[in-house]
């Protein structure tokens, strides 16, 4: 008979620590009643259904019973169906999904200028980078973890194709039938999704202390000269019209990470991102050559599991020498100086 490290008293290995650790992570999102964990069932989630608020659906829980219109049944129950039918005044509350996935390289924007470099093309503004309708800059593309090169998240690899699987289902539910489904889900042979974060909110019409919002203005990086300008413009509205909203980032002590290490702490970690979903239909009219469903997953925050790994260190450039480092006639013009 084996015996594991634990019952012949040795200590766990720090792979082992690091699976427990994990293991523990997902067994407490499945336990949570107030986020879908999307690698399991849905029947064994906490109920939802898409909310019609104007022309936007937006996935909500279900246990406040409310509804946007007549039409809006569309609902996932781990006990009993929501009453669709039933008014009350009660507001609708965004369901909270949890997804566990790796941050490829490929499509990394989460960057604090947002991609941002001049009032050219999309990007008129600064502030456009990552409006509603100007969103596909700070966001970044979620697939299946590395369970090569990290062993410990190997239950959250297996999950993924009920994370496929539930995506779909949710999508099915309002969307068009027989059309594209755009935004969320990106096309290709490897399951892949984007999140988006809304750098710069418009203010609405109360007074806010405007402080917190003035300084951080004041200290996000000046990457380049367009968004140094763009900055400096907004900082000189008074009443100021937009607020900027950092990224919700932290990493694996939950502490929050700084605008400028971005890349360097998310590219390539394996992350929790717990977000919302919204679905727009697209009619066949004007510009849209065809109908088609956008969806959109914006992030409530991201907590990362397992930092990237290392960046392989390279010898840097520099001025070449006459001779090779090994040679005799190298060593003694090294030794003599």
């Amino acid at each position: 008979m084996a015996f594991s490290s634990a019952s012949s008293g040795q200590r766990p290995t720090p792979l082992q620590s690091r699976t427990t650790k994990l293991t523990r992570f997902r067994e407490e999102r499945i336990a949570d009643s107030e986020v879908i964990y999307t690698g399991v069932p849905l029947d064994t989630q906490p109920a939802c259904h898409w909310y019609r608020n104007g022309r936007e659906d937006i996935l909500v829980f279900s246990d406040n019973n409310v509804t946007g219109s007549d039409d809006d049944a569309a609902t996932i129950s781990s006990s009993s169906e929501a009453d669709a039918d039933t008014k009350t005044t009660e507001a609708p509350t965004a369901a909270v999904l949890s997804m566990v996935c790796m941050l490829r390289a490929e499509g990394f924007w989460f960057i604090p200028n947002a991609g941002f470099t001049g009032s050219s093309g999309y990007n008129r503004q600064f502030i456009d980078a990552e409006s509603r309708f100007f969103s596909d800059k700070l966001s970044a593309v979620g697939v299946a973890p590395d369970n090569i090169a990290l062993p410990e998240t190997a239950t959250f690899t297996n999950d993924f194709d009920e994370v496929q699987k539930n995506i779909k289902i949710l999508q099915d539910l309002v969307g068009i039938p027989d059309v594209a489904n755009k935004g969320f889900v990106l096309p290709g042979a490897v399951p892949a999704f984007k999140f988006k974060h809304t750098l710069f909110e418009k203010k609405s019409g109360t007074v806010d202390d405007d402080s917190e919002n003035d300084e951080l203005l004041a200290s996000w990086p000046r990457t380049n000269d367009a968004v140094a300008k763009a900055l400096d413009d907004l900082q000189e509205q008074k009443p100021a019209q937009y607020k900027i909203c950092p990224l919700p980032a932290y990493d694996c002590h939950s502490a929050l990470i700084e605008p400028m290490m971005y890349r360097q702490r998310l590219e390539g970690a394996v992350v929790e991102i717990r977000f919302t979903l919204s679905h727009w239909p697209i009619s066949a009219k004007g510009k849209e050559k065809s109908a088609s469903n956008a969806y959109r997953a914006n992030i409530v925050d991201v907590l990362v599991l397992c930092p990237p790994p290392p960046t392989v260190v390279t010898p840097r450039k520099r001025k070449v020498s006459a001779y090779h480092p090994s040679s005799p006639t190298k060593k003694r013009a090294v030794t003599s100086t």
